[in-house]
């Protein structure tokens, strides 16, 4: 009976180490409340924005994430003439387009590419 009980004991103790490791790697993702990508732009966007590729950094929200539909605000609060001359921009990251009902699904991370899209015309 006795060796049942310090068995648990010792789990205990693990569990308790695992907690304040956890703990800590908590800390360390939000030690930067930013995250960093690089953005490309394409056609008319680049044409907008003024130049092919940018760092840009978004803040994170209350969850630590940062989501394609953060960024495509932040784009279009830097360069409003894309919304006034109602350019639909397409969002890809690293390599995948976004479908605009994922955008608040979709996390991005630091150093994602991501490119923003013209409207694509059919041919």
């Amino acid at each position: 009976m006795r060796d049942i009980l310090s068995g648990v004991e010792e789990e205990e103790e693990d569990e308790e180490e695992l907690e304040h490791i956890h703990h800590h790697h908590n800390n360390n993702h939000h030690h930067s409340q930013y995250v960093t990508l690089k953005v490309k732009s394409f056609a008319i966007l680049r044409e907008i924005i003024g130049r092919h590729e940018m760092t840009l950094q978004l803040p994170r929200n209350n969850q630590g994430a940062t989501t394609v539909a953060d960024l495509r605000k932040k784009i279009i609060e830097l360069y409003p003439e894309i919304s006034a001359q109602r350019i639909p921009m397409g969002i890809a990251v690293n390599a995948e387009i976004v479908a605009a009902a994922d955008d608040k699904s979709i996390i991005i991370n630091d150093f994602d590419e991501i490119a923003l899209l013209p409207p694509i015309s059919g041919g």
